[in-house]
């Protein structure tokens, strides 16, 4: 496991707490082993940690987040594999099953010497369609973790429909801060794709109330769920995120 020293120094380099760097290279270290696994076949990474360790957002991530069709049985099959493989690199690393209204969820916990309170991961599996646009790749990371492995994973374009269906469906300053990444980082607004992904909630295609959903969006609320996510450097664009998304979405949907 990581010693102090340089988890200190990658906190000064990064700008951000110890506690979401140590977090992301339990992430990579905990993808790694189980996309190793059988079952990671037929499992999609997804979600703001995806952009985060697969597309160079810069938003630090609680959660991993995937899309899968296999059961609850064999999601908690390689859930407990994969952490059991980390536990000589991770003591005292465990998870547990949570409650969840749709869908699978686990947490990983871990106990370190900073805190405390243990480092948490929590592991959402979305049972309700596969990857439209599956891809694979290796993440590559300046982090003292091995990083491997093929990791099955969602294309930029179905992340972008996911966020603009997820903005419609919840009040989540991260949603709003990743499509903002998205766009800016010129991924293609596609009107088919959303249109698939709003189907599966019986929601017709309308941007004009995407904008009004993101006018509303009450700008503390998007400062107080993202700013702790992001290096010092960068949090001061959240105060423009808004008007600098709006732009964004006035070219991208035609609106």
């Amino acid at each position: 496991m990581i010693n102090l020293i340089t988890l200190k120094e990658l906190s000064i380099k990064k700008q951000i707490d110890q506690s979401s760097v140590f977090r992301e290279i339990l992430q990579i270290a905990w993808l790694n082993q189980f996309y190793r696994l059988p079952a990671g076949r037929r499992v999609w990474f997804k979600g703001g940690t995806c952009l985060k360790l697969l597309y160079g957002s810069n938003r630090f991530s609680e959660d991993l987040d995937f899309n899968t069709k296999l059961t609850s049985r064999q999601i908690a099959a390689a859930v407990n594999l994969a952490t059991g493989k980390l536990q000589t690199d991770f003591p005292g690393l465990s998870v547990k099953p949570l409650k969840s209204i749709a869908g699978i969820a686990h947490k990983l916990y871990l106990p370190t010497e900073f805190s405390f309170q243990p480092l948490t991961v929590k592991l959402d599996f979305s049972l309700r369609e596969k990857a439209l646009l599956p891809e694979k790749q290796v993440i590559s990371t300046d982090l003292p973790v091995l990083s491997v492995t093929l990791i099955n994973h969602f294309n930029p374009r179905e992340i972008l429909a996911e966020k603009y269906r997820a903005i419609l469906k919840r009040k989540k300053g991260r949603d709003i801060y990743d499509l903002w990444f998205l766009l800016n980082q010129q991924v293609p607004f596609d009107e088919n794709l959303i249109r698939k992904k709003l189907r599966l909630y019986q929601e017709k295609y309308q941007p004009e109330k995407l904008i009004k959903r993101i006018v509303d969006f009450e700008e503390q609320i998007l400062i107080k769920d993202v700013n702790q996510f992001l290096p010092k450097t960068d949090r001061q664009i959240l105060s423009r995120l808004k008007p600098l998304l709006l732009q964004k979405l006035k070219y991208a949907a035609k609106t």
